[in-house]
């Protein structure tokens, strides 16, 4: 009997561990985005012949990844702490909904030359802007979630 509870335990650390290394992964990709999209902006001023609004087109995407990652990693460390259903948790997953339906209001607006917000709507940006609101609506349903368990906890 003791085997079968020590093996258990073994596995369960394995899986704990297998759950640390996707988050790093996950924050790691983040990272290699940031880089990535950081050398393209170099390699595009380097380039010389450059328009002022691809360049600033180009930082607003830099700004919006650098804020997306860290809004992230700072999940990542709320999960490494064995803080996954907590309040915190939601609200930056509601807040990172947030930071991708504005960019894609201000990308869309910064390519048209801030001419008119009618052109939003049509602009193929306009699925970034219903990402957004899904990650939105997901962050609303995980703060229900934690409500609920909150009251479970309670009546138990």
């Amino acid at each position: 009997m003791r085997k079968i509870d020590f093996q258990t335990k073994a596995s369960a650390n394995r899986n704990k561990n297998k759950e640390v290394e996707y988050i790093n992964g996950a924050v790691c990709v983040g990272i290699i985005f940031l880089v990535s999209k950081t050398l393209s902006i170099y390699f595009h001023f380097q380039g010389g012949g450059f328009k002022s609004d691809d360049i600033a087109l180009k930082i607003c995407e830099l700004i919006i990844m650098v804020i997306c990652t860290v809004l992230i990693g700072f999940i990542a460390y709320n999960i490494k702490r064995k803080q996954v259903f907590i309040k915190a948790n939601a609200r930056l997953v509601q807040l990172i909904g947030w930071v991708v339906m504005i960019s894609s209001i201000v990308t869309t607006m910064i390519s048209m030359h801030f001419d008119d917000i009618r052109y939003v709507v049509g602009h193929p940006l306009q699925y970034l802007m219903q990402l957004g609101f899904f990650i939105v609506a997901i962050g609303y349903v995980f703060q229900l979630a934690i409500k609920i368990k909150e009251e479970q906890d309670l009546t138990i």
